[in-house]
């Protein structure tokens, strides 16, 4: 089975019925026959976004929403830190941020080489260890 690991932007995307990216992403998510990964960084950083941009229920309802899915929440570990903290490091003129940085550790960590995300600048840049480049969808 084909692991993938969601990120923020897919989330949100997701989330948001008028988000033009929301058919695209429904569309892949859909498509995919793999497990899927939401690390905790990335529903904090998702939620977050969410509370403010159309307040508190719409986080709540967002929360719920991704409760209730099968993918599969993932917690960072003290070796995945490390790991982030190094990659924070190596791309500090792109800036990668903290919830990219853990997508990327927790990858390596699983051997994962799928990524669901709308950010192509930050996951085209970043070199993971265990292959050449992810597979970056939609």
């Amino acid at each position: 089975m084909t692991i993938a690991i969601v990120d923020t932007g897919v989330v949100l995307a997701l989330a948001i019925a008028g988000d033009p990216r929301h058919d695209d992403v429904a569309r892949a998510l859909g498509a995919h026959t793999g497990g899927l990964i939401l690390p905790d960084p990335v529903l904090f950083e998702s939620a977050q976004l969410v509370g403010r941009r159309f307040g508190s229920t719409s986080e709540a309802r967002l929360i719920r929403h991704l409760a209730a899915t099968e993918w599969r929440r993932m917690s960072v570990t003290a070796e995945d830190l490390v790991r982030v903290a190094d990659l924070l490091e190596t791309y500090a003129d792109a800036n990668i941020g903290f919830a990219d940085g853990t997508i990327v550790a927790m990858a390596e960590r699983l051997g994962a080489t799928r990524l669901f995300t709308l950010d192509r600048r930050d996951f085209s840049i970043v070199r993971p260890r265990h292959v050449e480049a992810f597979e970056l969808l939609p």
